[in-house]
């Protein structure tokens, strides 16, 4: 038997052959530890059982009644434990019956299992890496030669290392060269987008101020000129109002300056995209804008008309607290 058991270490060479022994190998351990803590647990079970069912023949000795609880959570013997068990106890058969088995199919069986699983996927795993291994040895093993090589004709190859370094250095020279023109030439673009995102939030600032200030003032004559004005002059007012709005609403553009290099950041690239996308959602917000500013033409009730003002107060004010976030952000990493 153990000389048949010896020719599994051959196997060892072949890895699509070797991995029943090496997942033993690697759960085993796991699997005494195991076994350590779930055996004083199995011991206690079997003595109660010898104690509840002394009269049936399965569990008169600690022998039959380990062999029968084993069986059972591998799911043998089942319906006749049952009958037997049943006809001594009933109650006290079927919560023991129930309990031992749930317990040990779902806990003790799967526990071994999982541990099993891990040992192969862990072999598994290994074995990928087995070609990358003897690879490496192979490269060390041509390595050696090389070196005994060069050893040998050092003399002879002088005239063509030199000429040979020469060459990488003339290629690491180009190569320098043309990562620093790249660098330099990102290094502009961030600057430029740095100047025209500081000038694109003075301007909306600016005008996000000037409609603050002219809705609440507009507000305060609604509100004042409620109850003196008929439905005419107050649709008269609204449409001024959205006139006025409208023209409001249109921004200059924004000249591109130019600015001298500065110290490379690679960071700066995601700060200043980070930055477009808060200056589209400034864009978003002047689309509401002019949403509200439709609405306040058509609609007629004062009420209406000082709720679409408290939006469009409540609007300027997110732009403005946005624009600032920006700005903040411009000059920290313009610094």
């Amino acid at each position: 038997m153990f000389a048949y058991f010896g020719l599994v270490q051959y196997l060892d060479y072949s890895a699509k052959y070797s991995f029943i022994m090496k997942t033993f190998t690697h759960a085993l351990p796991i699997l005494m530890r195991t076994m350590v803590g779930i055996i004083p647990f199995f011991i206690a079970v079997v003595l109660l059982s010898i104690c509840l069912f002394s009269a049936s023949a399965r569990f008169q000795s600690a022998t039959y009644a380990a062999m029968n609880l084993y069986s059972m959570i591998q799911g043998d013997e089942l319906q006749d434990v049952f009958r037997d068990l049943t006809s001594i106890q009933m109650l006290t058969g079927l919560i023991f019956l129930y309990t031992w088995v749930f317990f040990g199919m779902t806990v003790i069986t799967n526990t071994f299992i999982a541990i099993v699983e891990q040992g192969f996927l862990k072999t598994k795993k290994m074995s990928r890496f087995a070609w990358l291994k003897t690879q490496q040895q192979d490269e060390g093993n041509q390595e050696e030669q090389d070196a005994t090589k060069e050893e040998i004709n050092v003399g002879d190859d002088a005239s063509v290392k030199s000429q040979s370094m020469r060459g990488v250095s003339m290629s690491f020279d180009k190569q320098s060269l043309q990562s620093n023109q790249q660098r330099l030439s990102q290094q502009m673009k961030q600057n430029r987008s740095i100047k025209a995102l500081q000038q694109m939030i003075s301007l909306d600032s600016k005008l996000w101020q000037k409609r603050q200030s002219k809705i609440i003032e507009k507000r305060k004559s609604i509100m004042l000129n409620a109850n003196l004005t008929n439905r005419d002059s107050s649709s008269l007012a609204v449409k001024q109002m959205a006139d006025q709005s409208r023209k409001l609403f249109t921004t200059p553009e924004v000249p591109i300056v130019k600015s001298s290099p500065k110290t490379i950041d690679p960071k700066r690239e995601q700060v200043l995209k980070h930055c477009r996308e808060l200056m589209e959602t400034v864009q978003a917000m002047n689309g509401q804008w002019e949403r509200l500013v439709q609405e306040e033409a058509k609609v007629r009730d004062q009420d209406l008309l000082v709720r679409i003002e408290n939006e469009k107060i409540d609007l300027a004010d997110t732009v403005e607290w946005v624009l600032e976030q920006v700005k903040g952000i411009i000059s920290t990493i313009d610094k």
